[in-house]
C-alpha cells in the first residue's frame, strides 16, 4: 500500500513540474463541474477521494480511466462499470439511469468491487448518506465497521445533485474503493458530522469546496468565486 502511495505522489510532483500553466491559466471554465482536468489533477483526485467527485465530471470517462492508470491506481473506471453493467467503458461514454437509489444499494456494488480486488473483509466496509433538512446537501463516508470498532475511511460533503449522474455514481464507487486499497482515513469526520446534524450543512460544503480548489490546483479567483456561490444557493 505504501509502495502504490509513494507511484502516486511521485507522478503527480512529476506532472505538476511538466506542466506548470495547468494551474497557472485557469479561467471561469474551471469551475467544479466543468473542469477539463489534466493527468496531474485526475492523480491528485485520487490521493483526496470521494471529496473529488464533481471536479471528474467534465473530463471524458476514457481520459479518467488513463489518468488512473498513469497513476498506478489499483481500481479504475473500467473495472466498476464492466462489474456493474458487464460491459467494457467505452460502451457506456453517455448517463443513462442511475445505478444506485438508496446507499444500500451502492453498498452491494462497493462490497463487490472491493471482493473482486481481494480485499478478505469487504463485507465490513459500507458507504453511508445523511441528506440535509433541505434535501440540497448530503454527507458522504466510506465507513469500515468490524464488530470492535468504526473507522471512517474518506467523507466528501457534496450537494445532492452531484451524485445523481451514472457517470458521478462509477466515478464515486471507484474513489471510494481506491481509497479503502490506499488505507485512507478521515477521523475527523465524526466533528463533521456533529455540525452536519447541528445545521452547518452549507457552511461545511463551502469550506470543504474552497479546500478541494486549492488541493486539485483550481484558481479561485472573484469570477470563479460568484459562480460557486451562485451554485451552492
Amino acid at each position: 500500500m505504501k509502495k502504490r502511495s509513494v507511484a502516486l505522489m511521485c507522478f503527480c510532483l512529476i506532472s505538476a513540474c511538466a506542466s506548470p500553466t495547468k494551474k497557472a491559466n485557469v479561467s471561469a471554465e474551471t469551475l467544479v463541474g466543468i473542469t477539463l482536468l489534466s493527468p496531474f489533477q485526475i492523480a491528485s483526485g485520487l490521493l483526496e477521494g470521494i471529496a473529488s467527485v464533481p471536479y471528474y465530471f467534465s473530463t471524458d470517462l476514457r481520459a479518467i480511466n488513463h489518468g488512473l492508470i498513469k497513476a498506478q491506481a489499483e481500481i479504475r473506471l473500467d473495472d466498476t462499470y464492466q462489474l456493474i453493467y458487464g460491459k467494457a467503458l467505452i460502451d457506456y461514454q453517455k448517463n443513462t439511469d442511475f445505478i444506485f437509489k438508496t446507499m444500500k444499494q451502492a453498498t452491494s456494488f462497493f462490497q463487490e468491487l472491493l471482493k473482486k480486488n481481494n480485499i478478505y473483509n469487504h463485507h465490513y466496509y459500507i458507504l453511508t448518506a445523511i441528506e440535509e433538512i433541505s434535501g440540497k446537501y448530503t454527507l458522504l463516508a466510506v465507513i469500515y465497521r468490524p464488530i470492535d470498532r468504526i473507522e471512517v475511511i474518506d467523507w466528501a460533503a457534496l450537494s445532492i445533485n452531484s451524485i445523481q449522474s451514472q457517470k458521478a455514481q462509477a466515478i464515486f464507487l471507484t474513489l471510494a474503493a481506491n481509497s479503502v486499497l490506499n488505507e485512507k482515513r478521515m477521523p475527523e469526520y465524526w466533528e463533521i458530522k456533529k455540525r452536519w446534524l447541528a445545521g452547518d450543512a452549507r457552511e461545511i460544503v463551502e469550506q470543504r469546496t474552497k479546500d478541494m480548489n486549492r488541493r486539485m490546483g483550481i484558481v479561485y479567483n472573484s469570477t470563479l468565486k460568484a459562480i460557486y456561490y451562485a451554485n451552492i444557493k
